[in-house]
């Protein structure tokens, strides 16, 4: 579904068939264009929005950013949307109606159980926090927030900007500092920003349609033997259940892989149709060809279990070699949904250089 063309007040947005909107003719020239490539992921849809936020009062942040904007988010969204007393979504008769657990608890959201343990299963968005090392936001220091939506969650974009902008009143970090939205914008790699919002007069315009990831198709024309690409946040990839500090292909795929399957399924309501098995063996012959990766250790403190948190990851830059033209289209969506744990508050997060 794709938003109408309106200029919508938040809570009132409305959305129509993709293929009544005027994005769907050239997304059908496309097709004719790129007729005889196979896309598995031609259904998956994401959206990026970026969040200017001007700081009200004093604001301290940890040196990753992403926690801080995470779990203050989840309380500013259960505290908007929750209307039981008790607050304990495994015991609330709506918590497959409500949109917090959707967001958050996305296991606790479904009619029948999970067949995956509920911590696997992936939320429905991802927070991008600023890269840089600041701490300290004096008032009247503008800072950004990147959000990428995924699959249905990007008709709930109200109920984002609505949160963040909760947040702001709230407080975020250490000591609460307070925050004003000044406007967000849309993202997108075929057009420049477009705004969206602004926090003046709180009215959320049609953003456009979601980034389709089968406009990447035309980089199979091009065939490739070798890709370098960046971890620009920690990247967290288990092998055989223990965190690694090698970044081999097929590891990093497969868990790219597992993390997009588990998205087609849970947010898009479309079982992925590839070849696991062959994809997963196929990764096994792309090889390291340099590695300038280094692990990176930082802490962060989970309300939920109430204690600290290791989350060390990968940052650095890998070039792989290999026939790398199966994977090019997964490769293009996992830099919008990222790889490996803890994606939501912005780890994983990679891009891909073509050589």
């Amino acid at each position: 579904m794709i938003y109408s063309a309106l200029n919508l007040e938040i809570g009132s947005m409305v959305s129509h068939p993709a293929d009544t909107h005027p994005y769907a003719q050239d997304a059908t020239s496309f097709k004719k264009e790129t007729a005889g490539l196979s896309n598995p992921l031609s259904h998956f849809q994401v959206a990026q929005f970026r969040f200017f936020c001007k700081a009200l009062t004093e604001i301290i942040l940890p040196p990753y950013k992403g926690s801080a904007f995470r779990g203050g988010f989840g309380h500013a969204l259960k505290k908007a949307v929750c209307t039981v007393e008790h607050k304990i979504c495994e015991r609330c008769l709506l918590r497959t109606h409500c949109l917090y657990p959707y967001i958050f608890e996305t296991a606790l959201s479904l009619a029948d159980p999970a067949p995956e343990p509920a911590r696997d299963l992936p939320r429905p968005f991802v927070l991008i926090p600023p890269l840089d090392n600041k701490r300290l936001y004096d008032p009247g220091e503008v800072f950004t927030c990147d959000l990428i939506l995924i699959g249905k969650a990007i008709e709930l974009l109200p109920y984002f900007v609505h949160t963040m902008d909760q947040l702001g009143q709230r407080g975020l970090g250490r000591a609460l500092g307070q925050f004003t939205i000044d406007k967000v914008e849309s993202i997108r790699p075929d057009a420049p920003p477009k705004e969206i919002y602004s926090g003046q007069d709180n009215k959320l315009a049609d953003p456009g349609p979601p980034i389709l990831i089968d406009r990447t198709l035309p980089l199979l024309k091009v065939p490739m033997k070798e890709i370098t690409i960046d971890f620009l946040t920690p990247v967290r990839l288990k092998s055989q259940e223990h965190l690694t500090d090698q970044p081999e292909f097929a590891v990093f795929f497969s868990r790219l892989l597992d993390r997009i399957s588990a998205l087609s399924r849970y947010h898009h309501d479309i079982p992925l149709e590839v070849d696991f098995k062959g994809l997963k063996s196929l990764a096994e012959h792309v090889q390291i060809q340099s590695s300038q990766t280094d692990w990176y250790d930082w802490e962060r403190y989970s309300n939920r279990q109430q204690t600290r948190m290791k989350m060390g990851g990968l940052l650095g830059t890998v070039t792989y070699e290999g026939d790398i033209k199966p994977f090019l289209p997964f490769l293009a969506l996992g830099e919008y949904v990222h790889v490996g744990k803890g994606a939501t508050f912005g780890l994983g997060r990679y891009e891909v250089r073509a050589k």
